[in-house]
């Protein structure tokens, strides 16, 4: 193979020239790209962890909540509970007959 600053003196000296480049190339961008994932790393397990946390609370304030309105009017939950079920039955009853 001729030294690099020449022109390849055939079509297979410019496919490996070619392919070094891309090899180098492709190797300087995934370093790059490496640094980066590194970067961002500590920002994304934070951001994680305060929407973990967030949904956390607020999915126990919606139990809170829930529990407090079955205990005070408990007719209207099994109401719905009622519906519910009935709905799913009527869905999936009509889906068999199909």
């Amino acid at each position: 193979m001729s030294n690099k600053n020449s022109e390849p003196q055939s079509l297979s000296e410019a496919i490996e020239n070619l392919e070094s480049k891309s090899k180098s190339t492709v190797a300087s961008q995934l370093d790059d790209l490496q640094k980066v994932i590194q970067q961002l790393k500590p920002r994304v397990d934070e951001m994680f962890s305060k929407a973990s946390h967030e949904i956390k609370d607020k999915a126990q304030t919606a139990e809170q909540e829930a529990r407090k309105t079955i205990q005070e009017k408990p007719f209207i939950a099994v109401g719905l509970t009622a519906l519910l079920f009935a709905l799913i039955g009527f869905v999936l009853g009509r889906s068999s007959k199909d």
